[in-house]
């Protein structure tokens, strides 16, 4: 090839001069090893807030099944008194509440 002055020019090589060096086994680097994920059985971070917000919910949901289903008001035979009967599911006791408030009953031997 010519170029503008009317002198050749040099081909231009894409290959490298000389021969590709060879990479030994044992230059000093280390091997690029990923890291291994760690296994732990309490989340870190948002991941940890999260699941202490979710029992949190939880545990509370079921202390206001557990305390709503408790008690069970029955009203008296008599609607001209303002008592409520109250059974303790739990223990199993009956409580006559007024507006002053409640008495626990006691039992009576069959």
């Amino acid at each position: 090839m010519k170029s503008a002055g009317g002198a050749a020019a040099a081909p231009i090589s894409l290959a490298k001069a000389g021969p590709k060096p060879e990479r030994d086994e044992d230059d000093g680097h280390q091997p690029l090893v990923p890291p291994t994920p760690k296994f732990n059985m309490l989340p870190t971070g948002l991941s940890r807030a999260i699941v202490i917000s979710a029992l949190l919910a939880v545990s509370a949901a079921f202390m206001v099944a557990f305390v709503s289903g408790r008690y069970a008001l029955t009203a008296p035979a008599a609607t001209d008194t303002a008592t409520v009967f109250r059974i303790d599911r739990l223990r199993g006791e009956v409580s006559v509440c007024t507006t002053l408030g409640c008495k626990v009953l006691e039992e009576r031997a069959r």
